[in-house]
């Protein structure tokens, strides 16, 4: 009886088939919607815990612009503004590799980043460092190592204290304070002013 009813049930396989899909595929769509949509949220909410270095840059790279101290002052004074950070990027290599890395100054000793870490810890000392997935990857490399790489023909040396989350560049990125950069270059002039908004 069993199987008679199996059979009456399900008259022909084809047509089951392409019931069941039509009532699944909507399904499956608005699941896929949700997902991206939640995703994009987050990127505009908290690019912090999404691994983007800042919500909101600013970059004054004119002739005659205003200088750090200035450009600093006014956008402290932006209500939504909570706190301004000074940024340099600039391309670095490494032992071994015949591509560039990301070498990223991004806060101060004194005002650090407050960037997301999903290992160790954030940098704090002058030769401290947070590295992105793939350099780890690509360096073979893991949390508590030094690493050393070449920029603009002078050696930098950083231990690497945690580990981000880095969507751009494919997480070959490595990220310090601008001081630890200064160190290197005394003269280096912030490419950028990375905000943190209220």
């Amino acid at each position: 009886a069993l199987v008679l009813g199996w059979r009456s049930t399900f008259p022909r396989r084809g047509r089951t088939a392409v019931a069941v899909g039509r009532l699944a595929m909507p399904l499956v769509l608005i699941t896929v919607a949700l997902v991206a949509w939640s995703t994009l949220d987050q990127f505009r909410g908290r690019p912090a815990q999404m691994g983007l270095p800042a919500a909101l840059t600013v970059r004054a790279e004119q002739p005659g612009g205003p200088t750090e101290d200035e450009l600093r002052q006014i956008l402290a004074g932006v209500p939504e503004v909570a706190a301004v950070h000074p940024g340099a990027e600039m391309a670095a290599l490494v032992p071994g590799q015949t591509g560039t890395i990301t070498l990223r100054g991004l806060g101060t000793a004194e005002d650090p980043y407050p960037s997301a870490v999903a290992e160790g810890r954030a940098a704090r000392g002058q030769d401290e460092a947070v590295a992105g997935q793939g350099l780890l990857d690509l360096l073979g490399v893991r949390v508590g190592d030094w690493v050393r790489m070449t920029v603009e023909g002078r050696p930098q040396i950083l231990h690497i204290v945690g580990r981000s989350i880095e969507p751009e560049s494919g997480g070959r990125i490595i990220s310090t304070t601008v001081d630890a950069l200064r160190e290197r270059d005394p003269g280096l002039r912030p490419d950028f002013h990375a905000l943190v908004l209220t």
